[in-house]
């Protein structure tokens, strides 16, 4: 069943970066989601007016705001409790979910956007002025502002290092981007450099110990395995014979001879892929010889050695889930962090214009692989450019529909019930450029499932 929303959007998403300015926008919150409840959250970070406060967003991104600047509508100066909202806006999924758009408005031309990261930062009195109220979702509140002359320095995540980007402010009223000027270079994040620094290593994975009971040819070799940790608790090693025909075969009666020679060096080298499994190499100054081994433990040397075992294998465990936690967490960080000041609660975007060089160009029309929905009066948007430009372009009556035949492409749709449609970077490969260049095509999008999250979103632009 179709919600109310009657309408469908189509994305199209190209690159992003970052850089470095000040700016004031019109603080209005005018802008919103083509989903139902998808979006992407913004962090709420609690303060007190008259002391400031500094915060780090999940993306590294570090926020400054100074004590005593925030002000009312009327100029006046604020105190106590106010609650600060920062979300940034970095991918594709991001892009989309929060409905900002991505055209550019230059002396009467429009050209289309390429993101390098783009940040929202609102403020609101806890305690609000009656008259100065607006409605939200956690009832109302004050909208605040920053006091005439002063700033606040945003230390903005940076995931591109490309030249060529300027940085915008978002006049919500027009929703229109204003050129704030160039923005400085990105320096490192020195916060992640630091905290990768004293990650603390994982214990080496505990071999679990194999008992020499009902092997087939076992023998013991008297050797130095200082050098393999993962041998280190084995007391009283023994070694079977776990090769194949076409190995050197020690338990044949003809090579018996190996176990009397006098062998000047001996080394292990672990069989890659296969836990616990040796290359055993014997040599002296007249032959060399190689076959491969497994170590194994008899009586009270297995059994001390499996209880062993089990107390390094949790420990391990323990370790290892830990530093995979920390190293997903810290993999959502930048490692370069690009410095900027604004004047003023609102949108802002690092951004370059979109260009295609030697586009296909041809006349498009769009439909879906269900009859759900009419494309009639819709927006169509081109997601490309690593997932990180959106183009828009008109559904219902496209003369000049152009892409990249170099790039990886993507048009998505927005449905009712938060539907989406896509033709994905596949159908794109299939085209026939040179077939469809400068004459009409029909680009059939197929119907996926409802879109929950911004994950789920993120995955299905992954999946398509």
């Amino acid at each position: 069943m179709l919600s109310k929303k009657s309408y469908i959007t189509l994305l199209f998403i190209g690159a992003l970066c970052l850089y470095n300015c000040t700016s004031t926008p019109k603080e209005s919150t005018s802008i919103t989601s083509p989903f139902e409840n998808v979006d992407v959250v913004a962090q709420k970070v609690s303060l007190k007016a008259e002391e400031g406060t500094t915060f780090t967003y999940k993306t590294g991104s570090v926020v400054h705001i100074p004590a005593r600047i925030l002000v009312d509508a009327n100029g006046n100066t604020v105190n106590g409790d106010v609650d600060i909202e920062y979300r940034e806006f970095h991918t594709a999924a991001d892009i989309i979910a929060s409905g900002i758009p991505m055209t550019y408005d230059s002396a009467g031309t429009i050209h289309n956007f390429q993101t390098g990261g783009m940040f929202e930062i609102r403020a609101y009195a806890k305690k609000a002025v009656k008259a100065q109220m607006i409605p939200t979702e956690e009832g109302a509140r004050e909208q605040l502002y920053v006091r005439e002359g002063e700033t606040i320095e945003v230390n903005l995540a940076s995931f591109i290092d490309e030249p060529g980007y300027n940085f915008y402010a978002l006049d919500n009223n027009t929703r229109q981007w204003d050129y704030e000027g160039v923005p400085s270079n990105g320096k490192p994040n020195k916060a992640k450099l630091a905290r990768l620094d004293k990650l603390a290593p994982v214990p080496v994975e505990p071999l679990e110990p194999q008992s020499a009971e009902d092997k087939k040819f076992i023998f013991d070799l008297i050797m130095d395995v200082e050098e393999y940790p993962e041998l280190a608790y084995f007391n009283g090693i023994m070694w079977e014979y776990i090769g194949d025909e076409n190995d050197f075969n020690p338990t044949l009666e003809d090579n018996r001879w190996v176990f009397q020679h006098d062998w000047q060096d001996i080394k292990l080298s672990p069989i890659k892929g296969e836990k616990g499994e040796y290359t055993m190499q014997l040599s002296n100054k007249d032959k060399k010889i190689d076959f491969d081994v497994a170590p194994v433990l008899a009586g009270n040397n297995y059994k001390t050695a499996l209880k062993e075992f089990e107390k390094k294998r949790k420990k391990f465990d323990k370790a290892q889930k830990k530093r995979i936690v920390e190293e997903k967490r810290m993999a959502t960080e930048a490692n370069m962090l690009r410095s900027l000041r604004i004047n003023g609660f609102g949108i802002y975007n690092i951004d370059r214009i979109h260009y295609i060089k030697n586009p296909v160009v041809c006349r498009a029309s769009f439909e879906l692989d269900q009859n759900i929905f009419q494309m009639e009066n819709t927006s169509v948007f081109l997601v490309t450019g690593d997932q990180r430009a959106v183009i828009r372009f008109d559904a219902k009556n496209q003369e000049k529909f152009y892409f990249d035949p170099k790039a990886e492409n993507r048009i998505v749709a927005v449905l009712p019930d938060n539907k989406m449609a896509v033709f994905g970077s596949s159908d794109f490969e299939s085209l026939d450029h040179e077939q469809i260049n400068n004459k009409e095509h029909v680009f059939t999008l197929k119907v996926k499932d409802e879109v929950k999250d911004i994950t789920s979103l993120k995955d299905m632009l992954k999946q398509s």
